[in-house]
């Protein structure tokens, strides 16, 4: 299990590679990759093997796929996007400060390909999926959830 954890978060390395290179150039690409090796501090915090080690993988995927929708315009990327995200967004919160370079993707790939309704539900109804457990369960137990937040944010 260990080893199957290891050798998925390892796809980091060859994914910084791909941001890098869609973001400027192969060398970009090269020294992302270098600098996703070094451990930082959430290295160090990450030593239990968890879904928060996907993170910066879902994440960096997520900002590859709008890049590569803002550049070509095909919808498959701005769908595999909402998801990966989504899913980024639910092994670790802070990963919400991508959700800015997104809408700025977005907003800049509307000007080439145009605006859409049924692409953006699509994208919000992929967006939810991996909430969904989240939800039923927070629905049949009458959303505790939202009352242990309010009472956090008002105490």
């Amino acid at each position: 299990m260990i080893v199957a954890l290891s050798v998925i978060s390892a796809i980091q390395i060859p994914v910084a590679y791909i941001l890098g290179k869609e973001l400027e150039s192969q060398w970009a690409g090269l020294f992302f990759s270098t600098l996703i090796m070094i451990p930082s501090w959430g290295f160090f915090e990450q030593l239990y093997p968890s879904h928060t080690m996907f993170s910066s993988l879902l994440a960096m995927s997520a900002v590859v796929c709008a890049i590569r929708y803002e550049k070509t315009g095909k919808k498959k990327y701005i769908y595999i996007e909402s998801i990966l995200f989504s899913l980024a967004l639910h092994a670790h919160p802070t990963v919400i400060i991508l959700i800015f370079l997104l809408i700025y993707l977005y907003a800049k790939s509307i000007r080439g390909y145009g605006f859409c309704v049924a692409d953006f539900v699509v994208c919000a109804l992929l967006f939810l999926v991996p909430f969904i457990p989240m939800l039923y369960y927070q629905a049949t137990m009458g959303f505790p959830m939202s009352g242990s937040v309010s009472s956090y944010a008002l105490g």
